[in-house]
């Protein structure tokens, strides 16, 4: 496991700060593990042995200190049909950031923390405030932050939704190259609908036979050709009569049977839209459409510091990378010189299965590769809006248990742990959400350094 504790649990008798080994060189290690076994909770005792072996330093300070243990009390203002869920993992961020800064740097924000017994207490206070806005004005390291998560759990979602909140959204070029994007994501969800319907038990058959001719014509397409196809309007005539047939209406309603990618309903209501010509995707649309990520995604925007704690411009890194477990060899790259973790699930799949294999539950997955992931994160509960379909209340509850038991475990360390309600297609909530991570980020750093 990553491996950070607060300086809570770090004090010794002598007031002493004990720092921990360096969150990058324990991702690095977390990655490798991952690499090589292509899948979680395998060594998780071996590795916690060595982790204790390791040697510590000590940072000593002129007096103890304690983080605060406030937590943000922000709540959305979304109206009840978009009340979201988000679990956040608030971690003691970028500890190692500050120790590794020179002697000299170490030194000077000590004698500001601490003031001499001859100066007046309110004027050295009034010095370190002045100080620490003048070091925050001139320093703006990158903060690069990664999301992880299994597939399908809506990270790249998140890195569209930076792009519409900081970098002025999608050009109109880019809209028109998510234009493919989306007819393939008709293709594979009709695809599936009509190749599973036969295999369920009991099987469902069409109940209109005036369309078994469009079901021979889509049954004969190869889902090889998804890419290159040219999607002539007959391709979505036959897609339409089918959509409207109560037999395929039966079978997306048993999709928890298969998979299915969860944008299906939404494209395939909208087939005449997406056939005409002038059809050019919204925002929505964009966030909507499913891509498998097969490479290392980076997206590169600034947020602005409020004006009282120094009003610069904090530079973000995102990454994203593939969450399939194919795709999890890769992650070794992508560990290097991240300061936090934002661990994606996706709330909604907890009676649904893996692409890979299609028998593992997708939320199972979810908890066991989040157990080896439990350090310097945060956990965006995503897709909320799917569970308004069920007693979605209680099933928050079981879910938030389930991650939350994985934070009580004894040999993970201690973090702080609170919630949010979120979907990853909602632009202003995301919006919020994010503006309390960078919250959390500021709190921490400024904490640390007074």
């Amino acid at each position: 496991m990553l491996n950070q504790q607060t300086l809570d649990n770090n004090k010794n008798n002598d007031g002493n700060v004990e720092q921990q080994p360096s969150s990058s060189s324990s991702s690095i290690q977390l990655a490798e593990k991952i690499c090589n076994n292509g899948h979680p909770n395998h060594h998780h005792q071996q590795q916690q042995q060595q982790q204790q072996q390791k040697p510590t330093k000590k940072f000593k300070r002129n007096s103890t200190y304690s983080l605060s243990s406030k937590n943000s009390d922000k709540k959305s203002s979304s109206s009840s049909s978009s009340f979201k869920l988000f679990t956040t993992t608030a971690t003691d961020l970028i500890i190692d950031q500050f120790l590794r800064f020179n002697q000299q740097t170490i030194k000077m924000i000590n004698c500001l923390s601490c003031p001499s017994e001859t100066d007046p207490q309110m004027k050295e206070s009034n010095k370190n405030d002045k100080k620490l806005k003048q070091w925050n004005r001139n320093e703006s390291e990158v903060i690069n932050m990664l999301l992880l998560g299994a597939g399908e759990s809506g990270k790249t979602t998140i890195i569209k939704q930076m792009k519409i909140l900081h970098i002025k959204g999608f050009s109109h070029e880019e809209r028109l190259k998510k234009l493919q994007e989306i007819k393939q994501n008709v293709f594979e969800s009709i695809k599936e609908l009509t190749s599973n319907m036969e295999y369920l038990n009991p099987p469902i058959e069409l109940v209109n036979p005036m369309n078994q001719p469009s079901l021979n014509f889509i049954k004969k397409l190869d889902t090889t050709q998804m890419e290159t196809y040219d999607y002539p309007d007959e391709f979505f005539e036959h897609t339409k009569r089918l959509w409207s047939d109560p037999g395929i209406q039966a079978c997306y309603l048993r999709s928890n049977e298969f998979f299915l990618i969860d944008s299906a309903k939404y494209f395939l209501d909208m087939i005449d839209k997406i056939r005409n010509p002038d059809y050019e995707p919204s925002d929505q649309d964009i966030l909507r459409s499913r891509k498998r990520t097969s490479e290392l995604q980076k997206i590169e925007f600034k947020v602005k510091v409020p004006k009282q704690n120094g009003g610069k411009m904090q530079p973000f890194c995102m990454y994203d990378v593939g969450g399939q477990r194919g795709e999890r060899r890769k992650w070794f790259q992508a560990f290097i010189g991240i300061k936090a973790i934002l661990f994606v699930v996706d709330s909604s799949s907890f009676d649904t299965k893996l692409r890979e294999d299609g028998k593992t539950n997708r939320l199972k997955e979810s908890i066991d590769l989040f157990k080896e992931v439990w350090s310097n994160y945060k956990l965006p509960k995503n897709k909320h809006e799917v569970e308004e379909e069920y007693e979605y209340r209680k099933a928050r509850d079981f879910i938030l248990d389930k991650f939350f038991q994985v934070t009580k475990d004894r040999n993970v360390c201690k973090h702080r742990f609170f919630s949010h309600f979120t979907t990853a297609t909602d632009t202003n909530n995301i919006k919020f959400v994010f503006d309390d991570v960078h919250y959390c980020f500021m709190k921490e750093n400024f904490d640390y350094i007074i």
